[in-house]
């Protein structure tokens, strides 16, 4: 059990530094969960594509600021 818990924190730990990574890189806030999405199932374009159209829908991020990640992450 002990050995789940620090292979979870060294995964959280690992998962938060690329998505931090990912986030340095722009000068808008990405919500946690695209970021998380772009780095767990990065191959998965369609949910990416997907959950940035919801963060727009829902004025987490502007229509240029979802443009612009969709560009980067060739969803356009």
């Amino acid at each position: 059990m002990k050995e789940n818990k620090i292979f979870n924190q060294e995964y959280v730990m690992k998962l938060n530094a690329k998505c931090d990574d990912i986030q340095s890189k722009y000068e808008f806030n990405i919500p946690k969960y695209i970021l998380t999405e772009i780095v767990e199932n990065g191959s998965d374009k369609l949910n990416i594509y997907l959950l940035i159209n919801l963060a727009v829908m829902n004025d987490r991020i502007s229509v240029n600021e979802g443009k612009l990640l969709k560009k980067d992450y060739k969803l356009l």
